[in-house]
């Protein structure tokens, strides 16, 4: 896969998952292995362990949003 699709679906994953909480988002994006090597608390490190987590997020802070300023992929930066 090339940097700018892989860089294509990190911003779709944040847009569309973290931003607008599309669950069915984080399910297509996300590896049917995947596994999240920082969990929090007490979630699952898998897919659902991330949509669990990121429901937690919303409810404590609403108006949480993220915002790219810069993206960099392997050998995309001098």
């Amino acid at each position: 896969m090339s940097t700018e699709a892989n860089k294509t679906i990190v911003r779709r994953f944040i847009n569309e998952f973290q931003n607008s909480r599309r669950e069915e988002s984080a399910m297509e994006l996300l590896a049917d292995d995947f596994i999240d090597r920082s969990p929090i608390g007490d979630f699952t490190p898998d897919k659902e362990g991330v949509i669990r987590m990121h429901g937690m997020l919303h409810r404590a802070f609403s108006g949480l949003n993220a915002e790219i300023h810069d993206q960099v992929a392997e050998n995309d930066r001098s």
